[in-house]
């Protein structure tokens, strides 16, 4: 599997899910992702593995789902869910609607050391863990094997994760169930676990015991890219409190240091034939621009009804406020609805330098020192750029292209 996909391995795990021998493990490599390694002596040569990879075969229509259907802005009508929440706090509304209906609901939560994994919860109480964005590849372990025993049990399920890892699950399930509903959540991409599992470590060795982790809390008004903040709890009460901006780790992934490859090239990033979900759900950037009279400063959730099953189970959600908007519009705030983000060269320079004894400090200094580099590589490509667009203007000017008569 490693070596026909690459670096284009998203790490989903259905193959290794698939697999009735155990033939497939999931392992780390020198960056901290997981991909598939084949155990020889186990494999019968089957062909499951090949058969449930999205990737293998692009080509896959059944996959993608038509162009999106509308787009709404929307906030629940808690205003605890909407500030537990990273955004409007509509994936809370609608893992509540199917637990109250006895389904369940899947996502990304914490285990007890903080490292992330998909999650299966049936409660209320639990749903809370899968609250809030986790800025770190989820592990899938076993989750989609889960999933489809409660599909054929015939329980209500709300699968909610990255695009890639809603289409693990769909190549995986290999027919659609009236009963499943997938949520994929606009993604940036997702970092190494590695690095944020260094990072844990790191400052429970220097404040001791954490209780709480949150990615991007809010303050009251404090909902937007500019201002939210990274928090960490430890049980003697004290609280390390950042702008995401200022905090290392996550500057280092808002700079794109330590994102998996394969999400710089992102096979599901095209709004028009590149939906797996039935809802794709992401913060509502622009909106006090876009529809102010609904913009709300503890956050509004954008979300794309990619089918009617979408658009139906969203009509069924009573506690949330909700309104029509322009898609066109609204990606245009949030480009990694459309687009990867380019893979920088000090990327590189981050792996080669980063080790697990280097203290919170070093680290600090090194994602300093590697935004310095992006911001170097990124004039030089404009710099490099100048020349070749002047070039064409002068073409066009030339050529009479675009000229009035």
């Amino acid at each position: 599997m490693l070596k026909v996909l690459g670096e284009r391995c998203a790490g989903c795990g259905a193959c290794a899910q698939v697999c009735s021998q155990g033939a497939i493990e999931m392992q780390p490599n020198k960056e901290g992702f997981w991909y598939p390694q084949i155990i020889r002596e186990r494999c019968i040569d089957c062909g499951r593995c090949y058969n449930v990879c999205p990737w293998i075969d692009m080509g896959d229509s059944s996959l993608f789902h038509p162009s999106p259907r509308v787009a709404y802005a929307i906030k629940s009508k808690s205003r605890d869910i909407q500030m537990q929440a990273t955004s409007g706090g509509l994936f809370a509304e609608l893992a509540r609607k199917f637990i109250a209906a006895g389904g369940v609901a899947y996502g990304a939560g914490y285990n007890s050391s903080f490292q992330v994994r998909h999650l299966r919860t049936a409660s209320m109480e639990e749903t809370e863990q899968l609250s809030g964005s986790k800025y770190v590849q989820s592990f899938m372990g076993s989750v989609y094997a889960l999933a489809k025993q409660d599909l054929q049990q015939g329980k209500k399920v709300l699968f909610s994760g990255t695009a890639c890892q809603i289409a693990g699950l769909r190549k995986y399930l290999v027919k659609d169930y009236e009963n499943l509903l997938c949520v994929d959540v606009i993604c940036h991409g997702v970092p190494s676990p590695r690095i944020w599992e260094y990072y844990v470590e790191k400052q429970e060795k220097r404040g001791g015991k954490i209780l709480e982790i949150i990615h991007r809390g809010k303050t009251i008004g404090g909902w937007s890219w500019r201002k939210q903040f990274f928090y960490l709890v430890f049980a003697d009460g004290k609280v390390l409190r950042e702008n995401i901006w200022e905090n290392a780790y996550m500057l280092g992934f808002l700079k794109d240091l330590y994102l998996r490859p394969s999400c710089h090239e992102c096979m599901f990033k095209r709004l028009d034939k590149r939906r797996v979900s039935d809802i794709t759900l992401g913060d509502y950037w622009g909106c006090e621009d876009i529809e102010p009279d609904f913009f709300d400063a503890s956050g509004v959730s954008l979300a794309i009804m990619n089918t009617l099953k979408g658009e139906q189970c969203l009509n069924e959600v009573e506690n949330i406020s909700k309104k029509v908007t322009n898609l066109e519009k609204a990606v245009s705030y949030n480009i990694a609805v459309m687009y990867s983000y380019r893979r920088m060269l000090a990327r590189a320079y981050f792996f080669r330098k980063f080790h697990s004894q280097m203290s919170l400090e070093e680290f600090g200094r090194l994602v300093d020192t590697c935004v310095r580099l992006v911001g170097y590589e990124n004039s030089l490509r404009k710099l490099c750029d100048y020349p070749r667009r002047i070039l064409g203007k002068l073409k066009r000017m030339c050529l009479g292209i675009g000229a009035k008569s």
